[in-house]
């Protein structure tokens, strides 16, 4: 029984050198192998507002605002639209769509510093009587970066209130796959800037091409009731992991009224020209060499060696140990297996010698008695 417990004791000794040799690889928190795989995520509208160029906020020039928006009888309530060509905005000589649309998408599940692939929206038309679609399949509709905060709002506002962007002719085009039932986008380039550390989400704007000045169109997205569950779908790779840099201490370069160095006749350092010795070189880091020339001005100053810093970088590896650590803990267990089998409770008889000692006396003691007569009324003595 002795030997299976101690077999049992060695196991557990075994096991637990394992799991301490395991723990310090889970404690120092690797990612796991896929932690630089894609993920692919949908993010919902959180935000939307349009805004139309021949909305007026100053009657008859009279600096007064009408009491409400006036409704655009082409475009049902809770759409949204754009239109062109570009015109004249009021503002000025400068000129815009006729409609534009701003969309706002919620984004805070995505982690910041994420390098963002893909962000695809596809924005239903509506297929309403009511909606007045002019040219469905233009091809002069544009995604643009906002660059100025703005709120939602039911649409048809002003062009006073509607958000600055950065619209050129390079920026992502709006086109239809489904000949004008769908339009699609891919914002990645733009979306980019929302999940960078410290910028802000100021949403994208659907409008007319800058270029586009003769083409008339308009495309009425909805209805509401599709446009409130409006998602886009993103795909992203989460942030590198944090990497640990050391770096070495570049030797301090002489101060630059210090007296010329010469060589000393020693070896292993310099002697300045006021007496002292300056150590050399450290033995254990390589340095290039720098012959000194000798001229009449005087020796040239030796130049520090300065070694480059360099970069420790912690590679990702599994939390399992390796296969030598495998190999070790199993000879390990080996050795106190057959620890425990030579230390075993085998028992090795000891011999006894009952002539020795006390007995002995007193057996010679009871011989010497038997020869003699018994002494009456005394029991013999035990053997």
């Amino acid at each position: 029984m002795r030997t299976v417990a101690r077999l049992v004791t060695c196991s557990a000794g075994a096991v637990a050198l394992l799991a301490a040799a395991a723990l310090p690889a889970a404690a120092a928190g690797i990612p796991p192998a896929s932690a630089g795989s894609a993920v692919t995520v949908h993010v919902a509208l959180a935000q939307s507002d349009w805004y139309w160029r021949e909305q007026k906020t100053d009657l008859a020039g009279q600096g007064i605002s009408p009491p409400q928006a006036l409704p655009d009888q082409t475009v049902p309530a809770g759409d949204l639209a754009v239109a062109g060509p570009e015109g004249p905005t009021g503002n000025g000589s400068e000129t815009g769509p006729d409609k534009a649309t701003f969309l706002g998408f919620d984004v805070t599940s995505i982690p910041r510093g994420s390098t963002i692939t893909a962000f695809r929206i596809s924005l239903p038309v509506d297929p309403s009587s009511g909606a007045q679609q002019v040219n469905p399949t233009s091809t002069d509709i544009l995604a643009c970066a906002s660059t100025s905060g703005w709120s939602g709002g039911a649409g048809a506002d002003s062009f006073s209130g509607k958000p600055s962007d950065s619209c050129t002719a390079t920026s992502p085009k709006v086109t239809t796959p489904d000949k004008g039932k769908t339009f699609a986008v891919d914002i990645a380039s733009i979306a980019q800037a929302w999940v960078a550390p410290g910028a802000l989400n100021l949403g994208v704007g659907i409008t007319d091409s800058p270029t586009n000045t003769t083409a008339p169109y308009q495309v009425v997205f909805g209805p509401k009731s599709a446009l409130e569950k409006l998602t886009a779908s993103v795909t992203y790779l989460p942030p590198a992991p944090v990497v640990v840099a050391t770096a070495s201490a570049a030797a301090p370069a002489p101060p630059a009224n210090a007296p010329p160095a010469i060589p000393s006749a020693a070896g292993g350092g310099t002697v300045s020209s006021g007496g002292g010795v300056l150590p050399g070189p450290v033995p254990t880091v390589p340095a290039s060499t720098t012959t000194a020339t000798t001229t009449a001005a005087g020796p040239a100053p030796v130049v520090a060696p300065t070694t480059a810093p360099r970069a420790l970088t912690l590679a990702a590896t599994s939390a399992l140990p390796g296969a030598g650590f495998w190999v070790v803990a199993g000879l390990l267990f080996l050795l106190l297996l057959a620890v425990s089998l030579v230390l075993g409770d085998a028992r090795v008889p000891v011999r006894t010698n009952r002539d020795r000692g006390v007995s002995r006396a007193l057996r010679g003691r009871h011989s010497a008695a038997r020869g003699r007569r018994p002494l009456i009324g005394l029991p013999h003595s035990a053997s």
